[in-house]
């Protein structure tokens, strides 16, 4: 594995430079019967890097890469909407499931997605297109017209599906065409992608809901995590040659983080979880108590039983804190 890829794409980075931080997000209470200590954090990574010498084309599709630029539709909940809360202009359509990834998006009429291109802007399209009955392949096609099938470039590939407006909304056609008008997971950018971004899109994964990012490698310990960017700066690298290199600096920063209890004073750590739904089974010896959600009743906190909705961590009771 690379040591660090981003939706796929194994970015350039100079190791050396590589630097990783963990910041705690804590929230301290007192249950409003004062009888329970709460200590709940969050662990946040984030991870700052400096590319090698790149060339113009890779640092602009890396700020692009990192600025997480584009929207993602992944038609899950019969949404029309995309990650950015761009939505559909016009068109007859429904959802079903038995997509690529889940739900997929059935054009009865051709459907129009705003994308905000832009008039003449570069851009590039990716979506997964059932080609006879849940036999499901994916496209991609940038404005310059390079294309790629199931990750292998063949610029050849048919795309009559596809249309990219003047106004710069994509149009994907109805079961009139070559197919049956089936979409999944589809990802439009706002610049045309580099070939390396072509040759490595996830095609095992759904696409990350931009801005926010898929990030992995041997370079992110708890990965894939989910992350959002920042871009830093570029600058420009002396050279002899022709060819202008330059050094690009980001930051990626987990939206995610783990769930964990640490110890009140003298009293072992105790975890208190309010979200329906929510366990800590995947920790070793904890204890989960089965029962409705969360209720205000502390009546057999006493008898050193946990009340309902709670969960206890091994080596405490619930009359010690």
């Amino acid at each position: 594995m690379a040591f660090l890829e981003i939706n796929g794409w194994a970015v350039p980075v100079f190791v050396e430079s590589w630097n990783d931080s963990r910041d705690d997000v804590e929230a301290r209470a007192r249950q409003f019967d004062g009888s329970i200590f709460l200590d709940t954090r969050s662990q946040h990574s984030g991870y700052s890097g400096t590319t090698p010498p790149i060339t113009a084309a890779v640092r602009d599709a890396l700020r692009h890469v990192i600025q997480g630029d584009g929207q993602h539709w992944d038609f899950e909940g019969d949404s029309q909407y995309g990650s950015r809360g761009l939505g559909i202009l016009s068109g007859q359509f429904g959802f079903a499931n038995g997509g690529k990834f889940g739900f997929f998006l059935e054009a009865f009429q051709d459907v129009t997605f705003e994308t905000a291109f832009g008039t003449g802007a570069p851009w590039t399209v990716a979506y997964w297109r059932d080609e006879s009955f849940l036999d499901w392949h994916h496209i991609i096609v940038t404005s310059d017209g390079r294309k790629w099938r199931d990750g292998v470039r063949n610029d050849a590939e048919p795309t009559t599906e596809l249309t990219v407006t003047s106004e710069g909304n994509v149009v994907l056609a109805d079961n009139s065409g070559p197919f049956n008008g089936w979409y999944d997971d589809l990802v439009t950018l706002p610049y045309a992608i580099i070939d390396e971004q072509g040759d490595t899109w996830p095609q095992s994964v759904p696409y990350s809901d931009l801005p926010r990012l898929q990030i992995d490698g041997d370079g992110i310990p708890d990965g894939p995590v989910e992350a959002l960017g920042n871009w830093q700066s570029s600058t420009d690298v002396p050279t002899p040659g022709a060819t202008q290199f330059y050094r690009a600096q980001f930051l990626l920063q987990e939206t995610g983080g783990g769930f964990r209890a640490s110890p009140t004073g003298d009293a072992d750590p105790v975890v208190e979880i309010f979200v329906p739904g929510v366990t800590m089974s995947d920790y070793a010896g904890v204890t989960e108590v089965d029962a409705p959600p969360y209720s205000p009743s502390v009546e057999n906190e006493g008898a050193g039983n946990p009340p309902a909705g709670k969960i206890q961590m091994p080596g405490s009771s619930w009359n010690e804190v």
